[in-house]
Order: structure tokens, then sequence, then C-alpha cells
């Protein structure tokens, strides 16, 4: 699977189809104590969360033609920076992403709803 890379202040645009959206994190090398927000246009959908090795699902709304998805760094662990998996999924699209950040700063997904 080929993960697409985001790091600071980058920006993802992915196409999707359909109402909703199913995004995971998780962490598949070292837990050590990483944690993230995720806002869905500016609503917190996940605050602070401690990654784990086992997914967390989240189900996002799309209810508008651009959503907005900003994952923020909320600390760096014992071994900087922050990284994380995550996938976005829904009917059509299955796109996973190699999240590394440092502590404060964010990463930034566009959802283009599919006409």
């Amino acid at each position: 699977m080929n993960h697409k890379r985001l790091k600071e202040d980058d920006n993802l645009t992915i196409i999707a189809e359909g109402d909703n959206l199913m995004i995971r994190v998780w962490e598949d090398e070292f837990l050590d104590g990483d944690r993230v927000s995720v806002y869905v246009d500016d609503k917190p959908i996940l605050k602070s969360y401690l990654i784990k090795s086992s997914m967390k699902q989240l189900l996002v709304p799309i209810l508008k033609d651009t959503t907005m998805v900003r994952i923020v760094a909320d600390n760096e662990g014992r071994m900087p920076p922050n990284s994380a998996n995550f996938i976005i999924l829904n009917s059509e699209t299955e796109v996973p992403i190699k999240l590394q950040l440092n502590e404060g700063k964010e990463a930034t997904i566009q959802i283009l709803r599919k006409k």
C-alpha cells in the first residue's frame, strides 16, 4: 500500500463519493505516547487522542461540496516527531497516509464531494 506522506503545513485533496467518510488512525511503529487532534470544518471530532496499535475509527459526514479535515500534533511522544497512520475510506476511495508532525503543527486534507 503506497502511503501519502503528510508533514507540517502539507495539504492533500481527496475526491470522495457519498454522504460519509471513514477515518482510521493507529500507530504501526513505536507506541511512544503520540497524541493527535482531528477537526472537521474546525469542529473537533477527536481531541488529544493517544495513538494506539489498534485502529480508532471516525465516521465523518460529508454534507458539503468541500469538507476540510485538519490533523494537529498535540505532542511528539518520547520519540519525535509525532507519527501516525491514517486511512481515509469511502465507497470508491482508500487513501493511506503516514503523518509526521512536530508538536503544535498540522496538516490538512480537503475532501471534495463527487457530484
